[in-house]
Order: C-alpha cells, then sequence, then structure tokens
C-alpha cells in the first residue's frame, strides 16, 4: 500500500471511530454523530485554503456578530444576527442539549486556526513570522498563564472559574502569533482595515435602528444602546479613517473620513460610554506626538489652535445642557465632575478591595481561580452575577491581583512591545496604508487598556480579536519595514517570497 492510500486508509478509519465514539458520548445524538464527518471536511478545506482566508473569516464573525453574553440592546431586541450570535458564542450544551460540549464554536475557531498555523509553520508552507521580540514576548505571556493557573490550583483555587478568567486573555498571545503570521502585505491590512470599518459601520446601524424604530415609537429609554465591546470598534474604525486622511491626502481618502466620523461618530455617541471618548482623545494626541515635525503637522497644529475657542464655547454652553447635541460633552464632564450614584461607588469599593488583594501578593498574586478579597462590601450582586469576585469590573486591577507584578508584566508585556514595534514602524514605513495601520495599531492598544480598566475589557471577544490583530499587524510592519532586524539567515530565505500574492 503506497503512503497516500495508506494516509487516507487511516483517515476513514479515525473518522469512524470517532463517529462511534460520539454516538456513544451523545446516546445516538444524530447531530453529534455527523460532527467527526463536518469537522473533517472542513479542516480539508481550510488546510487547502490560504492561511490568510481562514483568519479572516474568524476575525469577521468576531466583530459583526453579536455576543449574547454583553446583551446587546439592552435586552429589549434581538437583531437577525442574534441567532448566530448564540451559535457562535454560547457553549454547544445549549444548543445541542449535550451536557459535555461545555465549548463554543469561537473556541473550536479559535484552536483550528492555531493548530493549521502551527502546521503550515512545522511544515515550511510558511517562513515569515514577524518580529522575534513579538513572538518571543508572546510566548512568555502565555507561559506565564499556564504557570499563573498551576500556582492558583495549587493555592486550593476553583478550577472551573479559572477557565472564565482566563479564557480570551489566554487567547490573546496566541492569535497575536497567528495574525502575524496570516496577515502580511497591504491587500492584507488594507482588508482588515475594511473589515473593520464595515463592522463599525454595520453596529452602529444597528444601534440606531434600535434606538429610533423600537424604543422610539414605544416611548422606551434603553439603559444602553451598543455594548462595550463596540467601544474597542467604533475607536478603532475612527482612528483608522483620521490617520488615512493625514497620510493620504486624496478626495477618496477625504470621503471616506467624512462618513466615517458621522456615522461612526454617532455610533460613538449612542454607545455613551466615557471611555470611548477618553481613548479617541488619547489616540488622537499619541499619534499627533508621534507624526514627525513637518508642514503638514505644522498646519494641523494651526488648525486644532484656530479652533480651540469654537470647542470651548460649545463645551461652556454644553456643560450644563441636556440636549442630545451636547452629549459629548456631558460625557467628557462625568470624567471630571465626581459622581455621587451606587453604581459610582461599588466600582470605588471595588477597586479597594482589589489594591488590598494586590498588597498581600505582590509579586506572584494569588493565581487564578481565586476570588479577590472583599474587605468593604458594595451592594450584594451575587445573585445576578455569582462570578463578580472572580471577575471584577476592573480586570487590569484584577489582573494585576491575580498574577502580581511579575506575572502582570509577562501577560502585558506583548501589548507594550508592539506599541514599541509600530511606533518604529511608522517613522520607516514609506507607505500611507502602513504607516496609518501603525498609529491605529497603537491606538488600539490605548482603547483596549482602558477598557480594561474600566468595563471587564479582558473578558470581551470583541476587544481580542481586534486588539490581536492590531498585535499581528505591528509584528509585521516591524519585520516589513526593519523596524526590528530580522536575521541574515531569515532575511535571506525570506526576501525571494515577501510578496503580496504568495499563499499563506
Amino acid at each position: 500500500m503506497r503512503g497516500g492510500e495508506l494516509r487516507f486508509a487511516l483517515l476513514v478509519a479515525g473518522v469512524g471511530l470517532a463517529t462511534c465514539a460520539a454516538l456513544f458520548v451523545g446516546a445516538g445524538h444524530v447531530g453529534l454523530a455527523v460532527l467527526p464527518v463536518a469537522l473533517t471536511a472542513a479542516g480539508w478545506a481550510l488546510w487547502r485554503l490560504p492561511l490568510r482566508y481562514p483568519a479572516l473569516l474568524l476575525f469577521a464573525l468576531a466583530i459583526l456578530v453579536e455576543n449574547p453574553g454583553d446583551q446587546p440592546a439592552a435586552g429589549l431586541w434581538q437583531s437577525p444576527l442574534y441567532p448566530l450570535g448564540r451559535l457562535v458564542y454560547e457553549n454547544l450544551n445549549k444548543a445541542t442539549g449535550i451536557a459535555s460540549l461545555r465549548f463554543a464554536v469561537i473556541d473550536l475557531g479559535i484552536l483550528a486556526l492555531l493548530a493549521l498555523t502551527g502546521a503550515r509553520v512545522a511544515s515550511g508552507a510558511i517562513r515569515y513570522r514577524g518580529a522575534g521580540c513579538l513572538t518571543v514576548s508572546a510566548l512568555l505571556a502565555f507561559a506565564a498563564l499556564v504557570c499563573l493557573e498551576a500556582w492558583g490550583l495549587l493555592r486550593g483555587g476553583s478550577f472551573k472559574n479559572s477557565l472564565w478568567q482566563i479564557r480570551q486573555l489566554g487567547y490573546l498571545p496566541l492569535l497575536t502569533l497567528a495574525f502575524q503570521t496570516a496577515f502580511r502585505g497591504r491587500r492584507d491590512r488594507a482588508l482588515l482595515g475594511g473589515l473593520l470599518l464595515l463592522a463599525a459601520v454595520f453596529k452602529t446601524g444597528l444601534g440606531l435602528y434600535f434606538l429610533h424604530a423600537i424604543c422610539g415609537p414605544q416611548g422606551i429609554v434603553p439603559p444602553y444602546v451598543t455594548t462595550h465591546g463596540d467601544t474597542v470598534l467604533f475607536v478603532a474604525a475612527v482612528m483608522i479613517a483620521l490617520t488615512f486622511l493625514y497620510e493620504r491626502r486624496s478626495p477618496q481618502a477625504l470621503l471616506l473620513a467624512l462618513g466615517i466620523v458621522l456615522v461612526v461618530g454617532e455610533g460613538i455617541i449612542i454607545n455613551d460610554r466615557r471611555l470611548a471618548h477618553a481613548a479617541l482623545i488619547a489616540g488622537l494626541v499619541t499619534g499627533y506626538l508621534l507624526i514627525p515635525r513637518s508642514p503638514r503637522k505644522r498646519a494641523l497644529g494651526r488648525v486644532v489652535l484656530c479652533s480651540l475657542p469654537f470647542l470651548i464655547a460649545y463645551g461652556v454652553v454644553g456643560w450644563r445642557s441636556a440636549k442630545p447635541i451636547f452629549s459629548p460633552v456631558q460625557t467628557v464632564r462625568s470624567m471630571f465632575v465626581e459622581q455621587e450614584d451606587r453604581s459610582t461607588d461599588a466600582r470605588d469599593i471595588e477597586n479597594y478591595n482589589l489594591t488590598r488583594t494586590m498588597r498581600g501578593n505582590l509579586l506572584l498574586g494569588t493565581g487564578f481561580g481565586h476570588e479577590y478579597a472583599e474587605l468593604n462590601r458594595a451592594d450584594d450582586i451575587s445573585q445576578i452575577f455569582e462570578q463578580y469576585r472572580y471577575i471584577p469590573h476592573n480586570s487590569l486591577l484584577g489582573l494585576w491581583a491575580f498574577s502580581g507584578l511579575v506575572g502582570f508584566t509577562l501577560l502585558w508585556m506583548p501589548l507594550l512591545v508592539a506599541v514599541f514595534l509600530a511606533a518604529r514602524s511608522y517613522r520607516r514605513a514609506a507607505r500611507p496604508l502602513d504607516r496609518a495601520a501603525a498609529l491605529t495599531a497603537i491606538s488600539v492598544v490605548i482603547v483596549y487598556a482602558l477598557q480594561a480598566y474600566g468595563d471587564m475589557g479582558l473578558q470581551s471577544w470583541e476587544g481580542l480579536f481586534i486588539t490581536a490583530a492590531a498585535l499581528g499587524v505591528a509584528g509585521r510592519l516591524a519585520d516589513e519595514t526593519g523596524a526590528w532586524p530580522r536575521t541574515q539567515a531569515r532575511a535571506a530565505s525570506t526576501g525571494a517570497e515577501n510578496q503580496e500574492g504568495c499563499p499563506a
């Protein structure tokens, strides 16, 4: 028997055994019995496709489809994509009734992409791996996560609850490596940016429809319209449009920027979260500081200075106004004027408890699977969120409390390395699209960090995928522009293949 025939026979035998096992585990469930065949067919198709396509498909699915766990539209309305969101994000045991399927389609998609990436790299089909320092920092972050998980379990932590703590956090460095490998060249970066803009416009449209067509006629004032995860999406979309306009300076770029700012800007307003405005301002200021001195920068500075009187007048008039046109002013005002409400008090108490937990385990933290120490108690929310001490609202301080100084440094290192690489790549990039991508990558890290500090950002699927893509783009740009030098051997092996049309 030839080698190919032997492999095919083993594949058929393996699928047959898996089907029998599925029938046994699922007690004769037909859907589960078909699963091995379906997965094998999907695996074959994925293996034949260039890596960029399954990566783009997974990325698009993650940012376009609503996560039911985020309670989109405040739970008052379900969009046409809501059933797909349930299938993608909810554990399969809810859809199939099979108790053992305690994982979601999104988990399967990520694991399949990681396996495919590893197989392509191991077989030599892909030789590019981006900036070595980002690869090393991502591997160190994942190793630190595994060690902190073991540390927490050895100290008596809850394995079940630890999985909720580390799920998205563990995927971040691995997806960064996969995206760094899959996305390369201007074409892939343009596709990523286009998907982000499309998703931002689509979700803004959903939010406006819900607000005006569903809530308006019924006189309903929803507590929120779009979700926390959409904050990262909206800010990234606006930054893409504005940075591309600054770098390209063409009528097409101007029309794109005007359209995105007007449409997605409305999405940020109805999103009604202070973090979105703070992140957008921080991203714009950071971008302005990074761009080199030039006549364009001086002209931009003069425009900002000339607009200050109008902005100040707008702020003064809207400081105490409740009219919708001044909602950005009210959002900014809420950042500086102390608000006496139960939500703010609860967050202050949580932050105090987290910092006290940090002090007790400064270097290594408690490890995952542990609750933070609740020395001061706010309102009891255990009836609606039983895991609130495992997954605090301030997930950045929570990460520090659970991982300590050493663990936090290692887990956060890929983001800092990516910012460093993007800043260096911006100065070296020759093409407007590449420079805009570098500035956008930095802005995404900023909004991700702010989201983690204020709104459980480390548990967001949307934030995970957008941030991993930004980190991957930063690593690839650093490799292409020479911001992070290659070794001579690797440069020789990849120099002939570094073309945008190469299969990945």
